[in-house]
């Protein structure tokens, strides 16, 4: 009888360890979930409730909730000292997708600079960018050049930052500026008409308006008429307002879309197939006259990623087959987000692999006489920041719109980008 006693009591005590270590389980791989997904902002509970029970110097976590806080924000600092703990139990052995893993990978280096560059402690991110070469014996000669790319961006911001252009950012008043985070801008030229992504609770709503004696009037929720579940974002949209193109993303395969006004509403989006592939295709823009759609893939026919390329309207109606911009606008690195300026002569873009000060930076390039586009220019600080800087929107010779985080509200909000002339593209000047 003691003998069953006594594995009744054994059995009794274990419940409450099993159970623990059950919820721990099944809360990091809620976690891993998320990660996996991308979506940041879901795992990161996640994982900072198993920095508060068992995992406090768990330097696999931590590495977790740095990377989560880099994706965020406003968020962005917080990263640097969960990054710095886990890159100091980097270890080459490290295995993925183990709550038991207690070392974190090799590139915890590699994301700790990038976590010191996006907050513009430049000096520590070359020492840790430094280290994640020193340490990673095995990566290709592309990410060792990507890291040195890091590197050199980092350098040229120091330059950068004691050189600033003037340039001014002026959130925009009602009916923008809700507490939520909004993107996408697209607006026409004449600044009278704009399509815009409100990030809601459970979708992303796309919004449509339009100025009325000077003012923007009431939004129009466009979801139910594109036909959109909150995986589409507008790219871009026609002077007319009558062609809008939109990005849907779904899993591992990104496509433009085309919705067009019929007279009452806009129609639901379709594929584009003249731009679409099996490839990515993540950004679209036409033109004033809509007789050319510059747009990025990264088929294979790129320079490598994502490239910028265009297509024609033809005589019959019909669109040409599309042609890579160039090398003089694409580099091995990834281009993105092109628009055009009103008369279509200069061509703005961000771009990883020109002269950026960190991350994607905006750029522009100018139409020559021949055909050809100019050596593409940055844009300067502060407009272009060591983080990834895209989709700038040009109205005109000194305005445009973006999306950009503003602490005041603690969200991203669509702002008026208003330079002074002698910063603009010389066309301009």
């Amino acid at each position: 009888m003691k003998f069953f006693l006594h594995i009744i009591v054994a059995l009794i005590c274990a419940t409450p360890l099993f159970s623990q270590s059950r919820f721990e389980k099944e809360t990091f791989d809620d976690a891993e979930y998320f990660f996996a997904t991308e979506a940041y902002r879901d795992a990161l509970p996640l994982y900072l409730q198993l920095l508060k029970r068992n995992y406090r110097d768990n330097a696999n976590i931590l590495y977790r909730v740095g990377i989560c806080y880099l994706n965020l924000p406003g968020e962005k600092a917080q990263a640097i000292e969960y990054l710095e703990k886990a890159s100091q139990k980097a270890s080459s052995s490290y295995k993925k997708s183990s709550l038991k893993e207690s070392h974190a990978p090799l590139d915890s280096w590699l994301y700790l600079g990038n976590a010191y560059r996006v907050n513009t402690q430049l000096d520590k991110a070359i020492e840790a960018y430094e280290n994640y070469l020193r340490v990673s014996t095995k990566i290709s000669n592309l990410e060792r050049d990507w890291v040195q790319i890091q590197i050199d961006a980092c350098k040229r911001a120091k330059d950068a930052i004691k050189n600033p252009i003037a340039v001014s950012f002026i959130p925009l008043g009602r009916p923008f500026g809700t507490k939520n985070n909004e993107s996408n801008p697209v607006v026409t030229h004449d600044e009278r008409m704009a399509v815009y992504t409100v990030q809601q609770k459970f979708y992303n709503a796309v919004y449509w308006v339009q100025k009325k004696n000077g003012n923007w009037g009431t939004p129009v929720l466009l979801n139910p008429t594109i036909m959109s579940d909150g995986n589409l974002f507008p790219v871009s949209l026609s002077d007319d307002g009558k062609i809008l193109l939109l990005n849907l993303i779904d899993l591992d395969k990104s496509d433009i879309y085309i919705s067009r006004w019929n007279g009452k509403r806009y129609t639901p989006a379709v594929p584009f197939k003249e731009i679409n592939t099996k490839y990515w295709e993540s950004h679209a823009c036409i033109s004033s006259d809509g007789k050319t759609i510059y747009f990025t893939s990264n088929r294979s026919s790129s320079i490598g990623g994502l490239d910028i390329f265009f297509i024609e309207l033809l005589p019959d109606s019909q669109w040409s087959a599309p042609r890579n911009a160039g090398n003089i606008i694409n580099t091995p690195l990834n281009e993105e987000t092109p628009f055009l300026s009103v008369t279509g002569d200069t061509l703005y873009f961000a771009s990883q692999g020109h002269n950026t000060i960190g991350g994607f930076d905006i750029f522009y390039s100018i139409r020559q006489s021949d055909g050809s586009w100019s050596e593409p220019i940055n844009m300067g600080y502060p407009f272009n920041t060591p983080d990834d800087d895209l989709f700038y929107v040009p109205v005109n010779a000194t305005t445009g719109y973006q999306s950009r985080y503003i602490p005041e509200s603690k969200s991203m909000r669509i702002v008026k980008v208003l330079f002074e002339k002698n910063n603009l593209p010389s066309e301009h000047k």
